[in-house]
């Protein structure tokens, strides 16, 4: 019943969207996850709900870009706090790193072989209270820090972090890659790096969200935006993001588990645009 469509090939869930209604389509979301569905189906235009609800968030007006922090150097704020750095060599995937005294070690998915960066304690100590506590009980032995590959599996990603966390300064040699940028930014959350770490990531991914390459990326920031920081405007940034991207929702199936994480997916950009048609409303009202 709740499949069925009208004579334009519209569903419920068509109206609901065309109507800006977001409460409605965030309850069906929440009792009936299975419909998740039916906001990938297009009407007889080739409009989907999520096309509609999109054209709503566009009548608000130019899509508020979050502003593009400076790619940050460590300056005088941030220097009585960090550890003096100047004496160590970068370290480097697979070289010997004069004076390094652990290794971390990371399962690179590129290569499909686990990557080791020789590195300095007091470098990393500084860098990260959790990696600083976890040194705090190594023996003897030299340490060696494991990269979880739940956050990050690529070589390159640590590579970045590294060269921020011995130099001050954002490299950005991950370019616009939405993909391993999304595993930086996991990287700085789970190991709890520096702040500023986590700035310059937030501000090179959101800049390139909106290139199609990287619209799969979309549901994984919506769905850990609270985890990774991201601000009620990054947030709305991302969810309108979202709603406009035809691949957003690739790989949708009738598996259970995917339409639940579809739908959670779906209710938290819904809340998202939910803000932005309200607060349009008031300033017109």
């Amino acid at each position: 019943m709740v499949e069925r469509s009208n004579a334009a090939g519209q569903t419920f869930l068509h109206i609901a969207a065309d109507r800006g209604n977001c409460g409605v389509l965030t309850h069906v979301l929440k009792v009936r996850p299975m419909l998740s569905l039916l906001f990938a189906r297009q009407d007889d235009n080739g409009f989907t709900p999520m096309d509609l609800l999109a054209q709503h968030v566009r009548e608000c007006g130019p899509l508020a870009r979050p502003p593009r922090a400076e790619h940050l150097e460590f300056g005088e704020q941030l220097a009585t706090n960090w550890v003096d750095a100047g004496g160590y060599q970068v370290p480097r995937a697979g070289s010997a790193t004069p004076w390094s005294d652990l290794d971390i070690v990371v399962l690179d998915e590129r290569s499909g072989s686990t990557v080791c960066f020789a590195a300095h304690r007091d470098v990393l100590s500084a860098a990260s209270p959790a990696w600083r506590e976890r040194l705090r009980f190594v023996g003897n032995e030299r340490p060696v820090l494991k990269i979880d590959p739940q956050c990050c599996r690529s070589a390159a990603v640590v590579n970045e972090a590294l060269q921020f966390l011995y130099t001050g300064r954002f490299a950005g040699e991950l370019e616009c890659n939405g993909r391993l940028l999304v595993q930086l930014l996991s990287l700085c959350v789970s190991c709890e790096l520096v702040e500023a770490l986590r700035r310059c990531c937030t501000a090179a991914l959101l800049s390139c969200l909106d290139r199609p390459e990287n619209a799969t990326v979309l549901p994984v920031l919506l769905r850990g935006a609270g985890a990774v920081g991201l601000s009620a405007l990054e947030r709305r940034f991302v969810a309108c993001l979202f709603l406009n991207a035809p691949g957003a929702l690739v790989g949708m199936s009738s598996d259970p588990k995917v339409c639940e994480k579809a739908s959670i997916t779906l209710r938290l950009a819904l809340e998202e645009v939910e803000h932005c048609l309200e607060a349009h409303a008031s300033r017109h009202s």
